[in-house]
């Protein structure tokens, strides 16, 4: 009973940070790309648009290991090993 209640909890945790992290992508997902008339602001920007990709990624990366671990939780496999 305690376990099944602790899988359950976090199964809920889960959920609401796969949740969290498609608002995030979703917020993230128009990068946009601007243009300045300075060089030194132009680098600024695509410094910017690069730090902004890389989030996006990690976000992504992140969302799909949930995303796993709920599917792990719908096959009643999450808590064992991946390799056993």
């Amino acid at each position: 009973m305690v376990h099944r209640m602790r899988h359950e909890k976090y199964r809920i945790e889960l959920e609401l940070k796969a949740e969290d992290l498609r608002q995030g992508v979703r917020r993230r997902t128009q990068i946009e790309v601007e243009r300045a008339s300075d060089d030194l602001d132009e680098k600024l920007l695509a410094a910017q648009r690069e730090s902004a990709t890389h989030d996006l990624e990690r976000t992504y990366r992140l969302l799909r290991q949930v995303e796993v671990a709920l599917a792990r939780f719908q096959a009643g496999k999450y808590g064992s090993c991946l390799n056993c």
